[in-house]
């Protein structure tokens, strides 16, 4: 099994320990796309699976700068 493998197994167990929720996984290496892995739905009734142009909220971002710093 390779790493492209395990990381769409781990995705898809991931996904199937929240149900409802969807997911992505992208790898970026020296500016490409390398892995771009999808599983779950976009919407809560199921009747829109996630793919590589599903657009995820995501909010209070900036916390994470001054944990780190």
């Amino acid at each position: 099994m390779n790493v492209n493998q395990k990381a769409a197994e781990l995705l898809h167990k991931t996904a199937e320990s929240f149900p409802g929720i969807g997911m992505q996984f992208c790898v970026f290496q020296e500016g490409k796309c390398v892995l771009n892995l999808c599983e779950g739905y976009a919407k809560f009734d199921g009747s829109q699976k996630v793919d590589e142009n599903t657009l995820f909220p995501i909010y209070s971002t900036s916390k994470i700068v001054p944990g780190v710093a």
